[in-house]
Parts: C-alpha cells; sequence; structure tokens
C-alpha cells in the first residue's frame, strides 16, 4: 500500500476496497472512556486476615468494602480541610454574607420555634 512519509511516520493515502477518501477526511473512531480505574494494592499478612474477617461479618466483597472505606475517608479529609483559599473578589462577597441577617421565611421560623430532640 502507498504511504505519505514524513517525520518518521508513515500514514496510508488509500487501501483497496476502500473510498478514495482522504486519511484526513475520514472520521476517527470514538474511543471508549473507561468505566472504571484499576488500583493495585499491597497489603502485608495482617492487615489482609483483618479485612478478611471484616468482609465476612459485612457480606461485601474485597472491591465494595476497599471503594467504601476510601469514599468515606476521603470525605472525612476534605470536610475536614480548615485553610481555604479565596479571591479578594470572593472573599468580599463571603464578609457581606456574614455581616447580612438572614431573612426569616417560613422553613426557618417553623425550625426556630421547634422544641430541640435534647429538651424532650
Amino acid at each position: 500500500m502507498p504511504t505519505a512519509q514524513g517525520a518518521g511516520n508513515s500514514v496510508p493515502r488509500s487501501a483497496p476496497g476502500r473510498s478514495k477518501k482522504s486519511v484526513a477526511e475520514e472520521k476517527p473512531k470514538k474511543q471508549k472512556a473507561p468505566s472504571s480505574k484499576v488500583y493495585n494494592l499491597r497489603v502485608d499478612d495482617a492487615t489482609d486476615r483483618l479485612i478478611t474477617d471484616a468482609l465476612a461479618v459485612l457480606g461485601q466483597s474485597r472491591t465494595e468494602f476497599m471503594l467504601a472505606s476510601a469514599k468515606v475517608r476521603a470525605q472525612e479529609v476534605l470536610l475536614n480541610r480548615s485553610h481555604f483559599t479565596l479571591s479578594s473578589a470572593a472573599w468580599q462577597a463571603f464578609e457581606e454574607d456574614l455581616a447580612a441577617p438572614a431573612l426569616p421565611n417560613a422553613e426557618l421560623v417553623a425550625l426556630m420555634s421547634r422544641t430541640p430532640q435534647w429538651e424532650k
């Protein structure tokens, strides 16, 4: 098959039985994005036994357990952040929101008129 040479790459010009469209005119095939990622973990024997025992109690697969545990920990990490960086405009808007009193609405009035659970 004839090829066009350039920068060390060879590109087919045409193939027998194919239309006369140039390679540049052909639509590239869409590659499917992977539906999941693969994580490989190295685990010592004691940790493996601990996880296996927990799996037996919960009736979960190793993957379900690892994903649920990792999600909970990731959420904890993100929710426990104490340092946030804001632009000057965002900081100004934040300060304005803090300084402005909340306007009462039906839901707020109902909430504030309830007896707290610990006082019942």
